[in-house]
């Protein structure tokens, strides 16, 4: 289980990282989404992640190129890799608890 868990994480960063970085999106954009979308939990919670990482990652592109069309563009990109890394890290962690329900069905 550990093992999966730890692959699922690592994964997700490795292939994020990987693909926001060959697109052009630095890591301050990054930070820059996340530190709004924590902002937004608090001012609208539950739905503010939702709502605010995107608008602080495109505010960040948008700062960065100042050109709103490439920065959609890659402000598009960085989402999307960051749900495929999460879609990763839990598909992962969903394995790892299947495994550990069958094991302990098993062990009884």
């Amino acid at each position: 289980m550990a093992v999966l868990l730890a692959i699922g994480t690592v994964s997700t960063y490795v292939l994020t990282t990987r693909r926001t970085q060959g697109a052009g999106v630095p890591l301050r954009s990054q930070v820059g989404g996340v530190a709004a979308g924590i902002v937004g939990f608090f001012v609208i919670p539950v739905v503010g992640v939702l709502l605010f990482f995107p608008l602080g990652l495109f505010a960040m592109e948008w700062l960065r190129l100042r050109d709103p069309v490439h920065a959609w563009r890659s402000a598009w990109i960085a989402l999307k890799a960051m749900l495929v890394g999460m879609g990763i890290e839990f598909s992962a962690a969903l394995a790892a608890a299947v495994l550990w329900g069958v094991g302990n069905a098993l062990w009884v």
